[in-house]
């Protein structure tokens, strides 16, 4: 299940062995473990930049929930969408794009200029408008869920993306179905309905008493259509990684969301400008947390640490965004497991996701290594 980066780094190992090589193979066996400290060694702050990204997207539907439903002025999902999506982008653009553009001013140009004149424009306008449609889906149904059901749950739904991705993967490229696939989707299935179960049983707390069935059930299938979008997102980022840059990628999220949304919401009355004088203080800055910390800031932290360990080895701490999920419904939201049903569901899922991720990653580490040996078993053959 290895990403194109994690190949391109696989095919930076094999040059660097081939330059290390030589006849003498007698310290093979300290200098692999010399090898594998060193990786290690390296790789540490960035598995800890890893487990920040993911437990901070972890609190998305915390976010999302509080504004919804507990702010001063609860905002509708559109009307919160485009409210953090804008003050994305006057961040971005102010903190990142217009520093960079006055620093390098010619280079951008220059990359503008070399972007307007290649011939694969159709190509980037219909990948441009197919992620559009994507982020709009996404975005409003992983929003609306929150609203409907407890953050954890909605989080708990996010937590197929990763299987989601490798069928998704399968029948669009044709790459093999990682082992123990369905196994782990059962598991992750039995361990979803031990939670819903179990979290509805309780009858005694005020906040689960007002969730029905029905929407218990909407918000399920809000979180189930939001998983598979950005599941079809994560494959054509993929495909997409040498047709569009991030920075393209990251305001076509901001862009996309206002322009599609905003005139929706006013549509449908989902607009309320009395909002803006009747939010609290502590909801403005819920607000601004919810923008800058998750949208650009787990965002930014996710994609840098994927340039540099891999998408492969970055996907393996997914399991958690449930921990920071479940803390965070419990001290922002005040909802917390309330049966030892839903508690072991949480649990399985957790323990499940991880540990099918944590196989993937040991099973492309060894792929990789072989491939290595191969390739310099073969350029020793040559040149002898």
């Amino acid at each position: 299940m290895a990403s194109d980066g994690d190949e391109e780094e696989q095919r930076q190992l094999i040059a660097s062995k081939e330059g290390e090589s030589n006849p003498n193979k007698g310290g093979d066996e300290e200098n692999d473990h010399a090898d594998v400290y060193e990786e290690a060694k390296r790789d540490a702050p960035w598995l800890v930049l890893a487990v920040v990204a993911h437990m901070g997207w972890g609190l998305y539907a915390v976010f999302a929930r509080y504004l919804q439903t507990q702010a001063s002025f609860p905002l509708g999902p559109l009307q919160l969408l485009v409210m953090v999506n804008a003050v994305c982008l006057v961040f971005i653009v102010v903190s990142y794009s217009i520093p960079v553009r006055i620093w390098s001013w010619w280079r951008e140009n220059r990359l503008h200029q070399e972007l307007h004149e290649r011939d694969d424009w159709k190509a980037r306008v219909r990948y441009m408008l197919t992620f559009s449609m994507l982020l709009a889906l996404r975005a409003s149904t992983n929003v609306y869920a929150a609203r409907l059901i407890p953050a954890f749950w909605s989080q708990l739904v996010q937590m197929f993306t990763p299987m989601c991705v490798s069928f998704l993967s399968y029948m669009a490229f044709g790459k093999e179905l990682p082992p123990y696939l369905v196994p782990t989707v059962l598991m992750t299935f039995i361990g979803s309905v031990m939670t819903v179960v179990g979290g509805s049983m309780d009858s005694t707390v005020t906040e689960r008493e007002s969730i029905s069935g029905i929407q218990i059930v909407g918000g399920i299938c809000s979180a189930l259509v939001s998983t598979l979008a950005l599941s079809c997102y994560m494959v054509l980022v993929q495909k997409t990684k040498n047709l569009l840059t991030q920075e393209e990628l990251l305001f076509n999220t901001f862009i996309t969301i206002i322009v599609v949304l905003f005139p929706t919401s006013l549509i449908t009355g989902g607009w309320h400008w009395e909002a803006f004088a009747r939010l609290a203080p502590k909801d403005w800055a819920m607000l601004l947390a919810f923008a800058i910390l998750i949208y650009v800031g787990a965002n930014s932290l996710a994609q840098l640490v994927i340039r540099h360990i891999g998408a492969t080895l970055s996907v393996m701490f997914f399991g958690t965004r449930l921990i920071s999920a479940v803390v965070g419904s419990y001290i922002v939201l005040d909802e917390a497991i309330n049966t030892a049903l839903e508690g072991a569901g949480l649990v399985l899922v957790g323990v499940t996701v991880t540990a099918y991720l944590v196989y993937q990653v040991g099973r492309s580490k060894g792929e990789a290594k072989r491939r290595v040996a191969i390739e310099l078993g073969y350029n020793d053959s040559t040149n002898s």
